[in-house]
């Protein structure tokens, strides 16, 4: 299998991050209420130690589903 090689260049990863950020907002302004978005949009957020704004988008997954273990771990993990 060939796959894209993976930069190391700090900037070229933040570029490739907010490009992400910005295609779960579209999503989620199309389907606010869905899970996978809102949890893959905190799980970026997060990696991009982005924690205040990863903190809401694991309270809104908690919001939607009580019963999201990762939700609470990731939220534990930002908090921390």
């Amino acid at each position: 299998m060939i796959g894209r090689a993976r930069s190391t260049s700090p900037a070229v990863r933040a570029v490739e991050h907010e490009r992400a950020v910005l295609g779960q907002g579209a999503f989620l302004a199309a389907s606010p209420r869905s899970l996978v978005a809102h949890y893959a949009k905190g799980n970026i957020l997060r990696q991009m130690g982005r924690y205040e704004a990863a903190i809401s988008e694991y309270e809104a997954v908690i919001e939607l589903d009580r019963n999201a273990p990762c939700a609470y771990a990731n939220l534990a993990w930002c908090a921390r």
